[in-house]
């Protein structure tokens, strides 16, 4: 099973994806600290998912947010 990072776009296991969004949002931070002021972005919010909701809505919605919020 595996998690789609709203941060990155890439993959982790499910038992390893939050330790991974905390590690993955300080590295998005700090390169955009190296950017100058006028380019930087603000950190991407998490998507809101219900608590019953399948893997593959998760990962839409990840996919979503990181086109969204990280690749404009």
């Amino acid at each position: 099973r595996m998690v789609l990072c709203y941060l990155c776009g890439k993959e982790f296991g499910s038992s390893s994806i939050s330790i991974h969004e905390a590690q993955c949002a300080k590295t998005f931070l700090a390169q955009q600290e190296l950017l100058p002021t006028n380019q930087r972005k603000p950190l991407p919010q998490k998507p809101e998912v219900g608590e019953g909701t399948s893997l593959a809505k998760r990962n839409e919605a990840a996919q979503e947010a990181y086109e969204d919020q990280v690749m404009v």
